[in-house]
């Protein structure tokens, strides 16, 4: 487990600072270590970070498969913090495989989940993707409305994330 735990961090360090292919490798070797384990929560964590990491590289089917087994997992745990980031991925290679109907029902069901377990960071930047999806989908207020309500919750955070989200409501 600790190993397992310790590779999940690399990844996400690895993905904070734009090494894809690095997090991805290191999103499985946590899981190969949480199966071995046999820790149901850390696989569907890495699972998710490798379903993320393909949609970043463009390998939306894959991301897809992995993601929704992740979803399956958290469900069975009732682990609704996961719930919500997983919805969250799936939102997002839903949107970039033009599936925008998909993507926003699942941006829907992340924020929910989000806002039942307090995430205010994750609801904020759930809120962006789901402008953009709206946008995708030439819904340009709807993508307006949901940029301004994470721009509200990002100013309330002092985050620094709020000059993304401003610039966006400028551009349009």
């Amino acid at each position: 487990t600790g190993l397992a735990q310790t590779h999940l961090g690399l990844s996400w360090m690895a993905g904070a600072q734009g090494r894809t292919g690095e997090a991805l490798s290191q999103s499985r070797l946590s899981l190969s270590h949480f199966q071995a384990a046999g820790r149901r929560s850390g696989q569907a964590s890495a699972l998710n970070n490798i379903g993320w990491y393909l949609a970043e590289n463009g390998e939306y089917e894959q991301a897809l498969t992995h993601c929704e087994q992740a979803l399956t997992i958290v469900h069975e745990l009732g682990d609704l913090n996961s719930q919500a980031h997983t919805c969250d991925s799936l939102g997002y290679i839903y949107r970039h495989l033009d599936r925008h109907l998909q993507a926003i029902s699942s941006y829907q069901q992340a924020l929910d989940l989000f806002r039942t377990t307090g995430d205010s960071y994750g609801e904020a930047t759930c809120l962006s993707y789901l402008g953009d999806t709206y946008e995708d989908a030439g819904q340009i207020d709807a993508a307006c409305q949901a940029w301004q309500h994470a721009l509200d919750i990002l100013g309330r955070l002092e985050h620094p994330d709020a000059d993304r989200v401003c610039a966006k409501l400028r551009e349009r």
